[in-house]
């Protein structure tokens, strides 16, 4: 399990209490089918004891089926939108699709308990966080935002579906957790107490960096360095990277997990002054070198206070959203087809919310 990262400081996770994505959008990512009333096929309404689903329909949550077109056209959003992409691997394939189907089934009941609260998004809420989303993308340009939506065989009202969703998701979260009341400065004292091993700044260190095309390139690099040439002036002439070939390959001061994998090895393997590489990354082959190490530290009280008093109040608004999930699951009516059945079908998707969401 990863740690919590917040600015400066690295507080270790104590178990579920990481679920940190539920707050928000516990089933945003694979949420939201596309309904299909049971009358379009039956005038039945399906008990939950029923063993069989009708063999278009890959679920079903309190008489209102999930054809499995539906869930397929609802891939092919999250796919386009957020790059949701079903594995290749067979395996992996048949799990992704028994996931996908049970936050299905979870944004449903979602969708009915905010209908139950008299909970709405205003149209003019959902506009404007679509006005956001296109200026913010692309520059406030509709028409190249209509263009990318047509190359994907998407409409605006999908799109807008889609943040209503997000919306509605976060205020009912919000309704359900409103009373919990803020953690205190005594109970923000007691974590930190517990927990002061784990309440330090990670180390940092100053990097210079030389990107270039072949790992060839980058040993001749290292062989120049070697001879006596400055690391700047290699950097200058030869480096790829465009942001800090002008400022002599200089990366400034960073923490190992804002590195790729292998170059973090590398670079924080490395002793103080020293040249490493050469490192293959997602931007090309690399030669680094160690300017500086700034060691770790624990962090005092004061330092930490106002985060671990938003993570503790987080929290337990997290716990009360949960058991009220999980309330409003137990009551609901939900079938799956045996392709689709997830493995735990009466637990929160958690994997998949933390994972896939925007």
């Amino acid at each position: 399990m990863k740690s919590v990262h917040l600015p400066g400081v690295t507080i270790a996770p104590r178990g579920r209490s990481a679920w940190l994505a539920v707050a928000v959008a516990l089933a945003v990512a694979l949420s939201g089918a596309v309904l299909v009333s049971t009358a379009s096929w039956s005038t039945v309404s399906l008990p939950w004891h029923r063993a069989a689903l009708p063999d278009d329909v890959a679920l079903e949550v309190g008489g209102s089926a999930v054809t499995i077109t539906a869930l397929d056209r609802r891939l092919s959003i999250l796919s386009a939108l957020y790059g949701v992409k079903e594995p290749s691997d067979p395996a992996q394939l048949d799990t992704f699709r028994r996931d996908a189907a049970k936050s299905m089934a979870v944004s449903l009941v979602i969708e009915r308990a905010a209908a139950a609260r008299g909970i709405t998004v205003p149209e003019t809420k959902a506009q404007s966080q679509l006005s956001s989303l296109v200026s913010s993308q692309l520059g406030g340009d509709r028409r190249a935002f209509a263009t990318y939506l047509a190359a994907a065989g998407l409409s605006e009202a999908d799109v807008l579906d889609e943040i209503r969703r997000t919306l509605l998701n976060q205020r009912l979260y919000e309704e359900v957790t409103k009373a919990v009341p803020a953690a205190t400065s005594a109970q923000a004292r007691q974590e930190y107490d517990t927990r002061r091993s784990a309440m330090r700044s990670p180390e940092r260190r100053v990097l210079s960096n030389i990107v270039v095309s072949t790992r060839a390139q980058a040993t001749k690099v290292i062989a120049l360095l070697r001879s006596g040439r400055g690391f700047a002036q290699i950097a200058r002439a030869v480096s790829l990277d465009a942001e800090t070939k002008d400022a002599g390959g200089r990366l400034g001061a960073v923490t190992e997990e804002q590195l790729e994998t292998p170059y973090a090895e590398a670079a924080f393997g490395a002793r103080r002054g020293a040249v490493f590489g050469p490192v293959q990354t997602s931007s090309g082959w690399n030669v680094g070198r160690v300017d500086a190490v700034e060691a770790g530290r624990t962090l005092a009280f004061a330092e930490v206070e106002r985060t671990l008093l938003e993570s503790l109040t987080t929290e337990a608004s997290l716990e009360v959203w949960r058991t009220y999930m999980r309330e409003q699951l137990d009551a609901a009516d939900v079938v799956y087809a045996p392709a689709y059945r997830p493995a735990d079908p009466d637990a929160l998707p958690s994997d998949v919310a933390e994972k896939d969401t925007p």
